[in-house]
């Protein structure tokens, strides 16, 4: 079965994604959709308190009501997450009629998709997935990592994503990558990272770049606290 499956993230900003059920889990599919600036539609005649809250606020478009085939209209990926098995399985069989990638809630195994543990340090985004057979196993994978990729792992991120500009030769891209990486960066004392940083990058990057300019923002403004998605149920991770 893993094999089946091909890694890959998505850019959902501004697309339609639909949302299937009122309940604790839709609540988190649907959080995660805004976080990646999704369009949501949303389907259920109730709705718990937190998506209630969201769809006053009028951030997504909920139909008040039971689900119908025409819901799944321009909708690039589709999250059944209602408590009803009938209505779970007509959701799939609709989509799949309409070549729509669909995640079942209650049958992960069954789902054309799984949403992995992760853990996020600003671009940076670790993902942990068994196949949709033990969310549990990549949520105990995720709490390991915490602590080893830190905060730090953000301003890390910056700088290698800003160095591209300036090392267009791949194979002088990953060398100074690694050499930032195993000089222990995102371990050191901020005020000493930032020193290391441009020591390094004097040393490694051609002469008359503004080394100042290319470290502005980014050890100094490392953030405080981490960003961890909750996966690690079965709604959420594989």
């Amino acid at each position: 079965m893993p094999d089946d499956f091909y890694a890959i993230n998505l850019r959902l900003a501004g697309r339609l994604c639909l949302v299937v059920g009122g309940g604790q889990v839709a609540a988190r599919k649907t959080t995660g959709l805004l976080a990646c600036r999704a369009r949501v539609r949303l389907v259920s005649p109730s709705l718990v308190a937190p998506l209630a809250a969201i769809a006053a606020k009028g951030e997504i478009e909920w139909l008040a009501r039971p689900y119908q085939e025409d819901d799944l209209a321009g909708a690039m990926l589709v999250f059944a997450a209602t408590d009803n098995p009938a209505v779970q399985q007509q959701i799939s069989r609709d989509a799949e009629k309409r070549g729509i990638f669909v995640n079942r809630a209650d049958d992960p195994l069954s789902g054309d998709f799984h949403l992995p543990a992760s853990l996020k340090r600003g671009d940076l985004l670790i993902t942990f997935s068994t196949g949709g057979k033990s969310p549990a196993l990549s949520a105990a994978l995720r709490r390991q990592l915490e602590e080893k990729f830190g905060d730090a792992y953000a301003p890390l991120t910056e700088l290698c994503g800003r160095l591209r500009a300036f090392l267009p030769d791949r194979k002088a891209l990953s060398a100074c990558t690694e050499r930032l990486l195993l000089a222990g960066l995102p371990e050191m004392p901020s005020a000493r990272r930032a020193r290391e940083a441009r020591r390094l990058l004097t040393a490694m990057l051609p002469e008359g770049v503004d080394i100042s300019s290319l470290l502005q923002g980014i050890f100094d403004d490392a953030p405080e606290s981490s960003d961890i998605s909750s996966g690690g149920d079965r709604s959420w991770s594989g």
